[in-house]
């Protein structure tokens, strides 16, 4: 599951949570525990790229400026990926920020869904307990 903000630094802004495919505990049973926990940090570093934004370290703050200042939509981590790997030149931009409001959702509710997601194995329970709970 990645978390992209539409703004870093502001607290309760807007934010998207990307589910993607879930990684399997079975396909790390047969391995010794160091080879287990390297091959499942790399899974997870694989998939979490795809549903996040991703900036060079050494280039952070050079790199989000520039992605400020040409007004791209943060909560679609691909557009913004494919912006930063085109060296700005292929750029899905927001034309004004109040045109296109994301869908938010309040704390509670984006904890309330992550809660059920870590914790629950079964759609119909996730369901029950979103329609008792959280809505």
């Amino acid at each position: 599951m990645g978390l992209n903000y539409k703004s870093i630094e502001d607290f309760e802004d807007s934010v998207v949570l990307n589910f993607g495919t879930p990684i399997a505990s079975k396909d790390y049973e047969n391995l010794n525990l160091n080879a287990s926990v390297l091959r499942m940090k790399s899974n997870v570093h694989n998939a979490l790229i795809v549903l996040t934004t991703q900036m060079d370290v050494e280039d952070y703050d050079d790199i989000l400026q520039k992605l400020e200042n040409i007004n791209v939509d943060f909560l679609n981590p691909e557009d913004v990926n494919q912006c930063v790997k085109s060296n700005f030149k292929d750029c899905n931009t927001l034309p004004n920020q109040n045109l296109r409001r994301p869908f938010v959702l309040p704390w509670s509710s984006v904890w309330c869904l992550f809660s059920c997601w870590l914790w629950q194995s079964s759609y119909g329970l996730i369901l029950a307990f979103l329609m008792r709970f959280c809505i």
